[in-house]
C-alpha cells in the first residue's frame, strides 16, 4: 500500500499546495568568472556557485514541506495501512479456499463425464461456470472498497494536512510553499515537514477503520504474543 500512497496519496494535497500560491525559486545561482570557466574548461567540470545559507533569512516567505514523508509517517495513515493489509491477507486466504473448492469441482465432475447425459454434464458446467463468476465478481467489488477505502483515508489526512501547512505559513509570515519534492537544495529553517508532522498526529491521531465487503470494519492487527 505505500506504494499506492506514493502514486495517489499526495497528488490532491501537492495540487491544492500549488494552488495555494505560485512557485518561485529562492535565492539566484551566480554566474561563474570568466577565470573559473576557464578553470573548469581545464578539468572538464561545471563551477556554480551558490548564495551562502546566511543569506537567506528564516521570514524570506518561503516554507518547505515534504508531503510525501508526512503522510507515510502518520500514524492515522499508517494505522490505515495495518488494518488494511489484515484485511487483504484474510480476504486472499479465503479466495484461495473457493478457488480451490471449484478447481475440485472441476475436477470431479470431469471424472464423471462418462456416467453423465450431456444435459445434465452441461447443466453442471454451466453452474460451475457461475460460481467462478461470482468468485471473479467478489474479487473486483472487494478490491474497488480496498481502493475507495484507501483513497479515502489519504482524503481526511490531505485535507487535515493541508490546513495545518496553511496555519504554519501564516504564523512564519510565508507567501509561498513549495513541495519539497520539487527542490534540490533546502535551508534546514524554512523546512516545516517536522512541525507539520508532529501536528498532523496531535490532531488526527487515528481514523475510522476502513469498511470492506462481506466483513464490516477491516480487522484491526493483532499485537505479537511475548
Amino acid at each position: 500500500m505505500r506504494t499506492a500512497l506514493r502514486r495517489q496519496g499526495f497528488a490532491l494535497l501537492l495540487a491544492c499546495l500549488c494552488a495555494f500560491l505560485p512557485l518561485h525559486a529562492a535565492g539566484q545561482i551566480e554566474a561563474p568568472s570568466q577565470a573559473e570557466e576557464d578553470d573548469a574548461g581545464q578539468r572538464g567540470g561545471v563551477v556554480i556557485n551558490l548564495p551562502p545559507a546566511p543569506s537567506l533569512p528564516d521570514t524570506s516567505g518561503i516554507v518547505v514541506v515534504d508531503v510525501q514523508e508526512i503522510l507515510e509517517q502518520s500514524i492515522a495513515i499508517r494505522a490505515v495501512q495495518d488494518q488494511l493489509t489484515v484485511a487483504r491477507q484474510i480476504f486472499q486466504a479465503e479466495m484461495r479456499e473457493r478457488e480451490a473448492g471449484l478447481q475440485e469441482r472441476d475436477r470431479v465432475l470431469a471424472g464423471q463425464r462418462a456416467s453423465m447425459d450431456d444435459a445434465t454434464f452441461q447443466a453442471e458446467r454451466d453452474r460451475l461456470a457461475r460460481d467462478l463468476a461470482s468468485l471473479q465478481e467478489d474479487i473486483r467489488v472487494w478490491f474497488r472498497a480496498h481502493d475507495q477505502a484507501q483513497n479515502l483515508a489519504l482524503r481526511q489526512a490531505q485535507q487535515t494536512l493541508l490546513q495545518i501547512v496553511s496555519d504554519l505559513a501564516r504564523q512564519r509570515g510565508a507567501a509561498i510553499v513549495i513541495p519539497k519534492s520539487s527542490i534540490v537544495l533546502v535551508q534546514p529553517s524554512l523546512d516545516i515537514t517536522e512541525e507539520a508532522m508532529n501536528r498532523l498526529n496531535r490532531e488526527l491521531p487515528n481514523l475510522p477503520p476502513p469498511v470492506l465487503p462481506g466483513g464490516g470494519d477491516a480487522p484491526l492487527p493483532q499485537e505479537p504474543n511475548d
